[in-house]
């Protein structure tokens, strides 16, 4: 659907271009693709037809979120929250904020929210094992993981942070499965990379490890 997506909205472009769902299509794109930064232009060009949809708000913030625009996306997520106060993904959102900004207790409180309103979201798992990793909640943090591989086996962060938690146990040999594998599935997680290097340290196997 994501890659027929663009020739839907050209035709569409070429039929209407100021089709005032057009802007919310692309938006809905280039987030898809984790273009944050051109969600957000559009997602605002979206809201210049419906400035009070909460809806659309909340994919802007959740976008301004991923593009580091972290102050303007608070101001977003306040006004969503107060129009939709059992959002989920508003809260998720509001947790990553805090999270980015190294406020890992306050992260967490919100990760943990999001989680008790929508418990299908592997995602949610996933930061909130993340932010209990950052605390030396490793515990919190591998049962977080586990879930968030159960409900999603392809996320792999959620391996990232199991290896992690396995290889602070010094259960090197488990944690190196999990690490590898995080990096077959997310091959940028550099921090992954990091931790084989030390579990091959912990093994004696200097070559590899350097």
């Amino acid at each position: 659907a994501v890659a027929r997506a663009p020739v839907l909205q050209r035709r569409l472009a070429e039929i209407d271009a100021g089709h005032p769902g057009l802007a919310l299509e692309r938006g809905l794109l280039f987030e898809a693709r984790g273009e944050s930064e051109r969600a957000v232009t559009f997602y605002t060009e979206a809201l210049e037809a419906s400035p009070d949809d909460a809806e659309l708000l909340l994919r802007l913030g959740a976008a301004q979120v991923g593009a580091g625009l972290l102050d303007e996306a608070e101001v977003t997520l306040a006004s969503v929250q107060r129009a939709l106060p059992a959002s989920a993904e508003a809260e998720h959102f509001v947790g990553r904020i805090a999270f980015a900004r190294g406020s890992y207790p306050e992260a967490l409180q919100h990760l943990n929210r999001a989680i008790d309103l929508d418990a299908s979201v592997a995602e949610f798992y996933v930061y909130a094992g993340w932010a209990a990793l950052e605390t030396g909640g490793l515990n919190t943090a591998n049962e977080r993981a586990e879930h968030a591989i159960a409900l999603d086996p392809s996320q792999g962060d959620a391996y990232w942070i199991r290896g992690t938690v396995r290889l602070r146990l010094r259960r090197v040999r488990d944690a190196l499965g999990d690490l590898e594998h995080a990096l077959v599935l997310r091959p940028g997680r550099v921090e992954a990379i990091a931790a084989i290097g030390e579990c091959y340290d912990q093994l004696r196997e200097l070559g590899p490890a350097i």
